[in-house]
């Protein structure tokens, strides 16, 4: 979670709701909500959310959040972690590694 996000009361029980009702899904990500200046912004819709086999979405831009995953510690196992080899984008590295095998629960 970055320095300057804050998540909703519910967000982690609505997320794990979400994943029983996908027993087999280790990931689940969620929209979020843009603040600039103090003022709330729409994403384009370059950054639509969704879920299932996310990979071919996830190719042109990174469009998961880090501050909205949860993920099971499994796929940490399976997957790896961030490279933190890497100068930049060891977020979207991990979501394209993680989406090329694995769905996502939206």
């Amino acid at each position: 979670m970055d320095s300057d996000d804050a998540w909703c009361e519910s967000k982690i029980e609505q997320q794990l709701e979400a994943l029983v009702k996908e027993p087999g899904s280790r990931i689940c990500h969620t929209d979020e909500i843009w603040i600039r200046n103090g003022v709330r912004v729409n994403p384009m819709n370059k950054h639509f959310k969704s879920g299932g086999n996310i990979f071919e979405q996830c190719l042109p831009r990174c469009v998961v959040s880090p501050s909205t995953v949860l993920i099971h510690r499994s796929v940490f196992e399976d997957f790896g972690c961030f490279d933190e080899e890497l100068p930049a984008c060891e977020d979207y590295d991990l979501w394209l590694r993680l989406t090329a095998k694995l769905p996502v629960t939206y």
